[in-house]
C-alpha cells in the first residue's frame, strides 16, 4: 500500500527568497492540508542522499523551492523525472537526482513526482522575502492546492471555504500524467 502523498518544501528561512518553500508550506498547513493522514510534509534547508528514503512508495511528490530571478516568470509546475545527477560528495541534491535514487535505496521505483519553483530575487543572509517574492508566492499558492485537490481524496480540513470542494483535477490532454500549462522549465536556486 501506498504512504500518503508527500510535499517537500526546501529552503532556509534566513536567507531571504530561499524561504520561499517553507512559506508556502506555511500557507498550505494553514489551510489544513497536513491535519490527517492523507498528506504529508517534509521540510529541508537542502535535499540530501538519505531524503530518498522518504520518498519510497509514495503515491506522489510536490517538492516546492525557490527557483533564480528570471527562470521561470514567477510560479512553475512542472512534472518531474529522475535524472542522474551529483550524489557521491555532496550534501545537497536537485529534487530530480533524489528521484533517481529511490530505487537504489529501496525496494520501490521513484514515485510521481512534480516541482513547484518560485521565483526569487534576494538570497541575503538574514533578508526577509522581498516584496516581488510575497506576490510570486501568492501566485503559487493555487497551483499548490490544485495540485494536492487533484492528487488526494479530500479537501484541507481546517478551511472552510475549502471544506465541501471535491478533488477536481486540472484540464490537460494526452493520457499521461496532468500537466500545468505553464511550459517554462524551472530551475531550483543554488544554495
Amino acid at each position: 500500500m501506498n504512504k500518503p502523498l508527500l510535499v517537500v518544501a526546501i529552503g532556509n528561512a534566513s536567507r531571504g527568497d530561499d524561504a520561499l518553500g517553507p512559506a508556502l508550506a506555511a500557507s498550505l498547513r494553514d489551510d489544513g492540508w497536513f491535519d490527517d493522514d492523507e498528506v504529508e510534509l517534509l521540510e529541508a534547508y537542502q535535499l540530501q542522499v538519505e531524503d530518498a528514503l522518504s520518498l519510497s512508495e509514495r503515491r506522489a511528490v510536490l517538492f516546492i523551492d525557490a527557483a533564480r530571478a528570471g527562470a521561470n516568470r514567477g510560479a512553475a509546475l512542472q512534472p518531474l523525472l529522475p535524472a542522474v545527477g551529483p550524489t557521491a560528495f555532496t550534501h545537497a541534491l536537485p529534487p530530480a537526482a533524489l528521484l533517481a535514487l529511490v530505487p537504489r535505496v529501496s525496494a520501490s521505483q521513484a514515485p510521481p513526482a512534480w516541482l513547484l519553483a518560485i521565483e526569487g530575487e534576494a538570497f541575503e543572509l538574514g533578508a526577509p522575502l522581498s516584496v516581488a517574492a510575497r506576490a510570486r508566492l501568492a501566485a503559487a499558492l493555487p497551483l499548490a492546492r490544485d495540485w494536492l485537490r487533484h492528487q488526494c481524496s479530500r479537501s484541507p480540513t481546517s478551511s472552510p471555504s475549502h471544506a465541501a470542494a471535491p478533488c477536481s483535477p486540472p484540464a490537460h490532454t494526452g493520457s499521461g500524467p496532468c500537466r500545468s500549462p505553464m511550459t517554462s522549465s524551472p530551475r531550483a536556486a543554488s544554495r
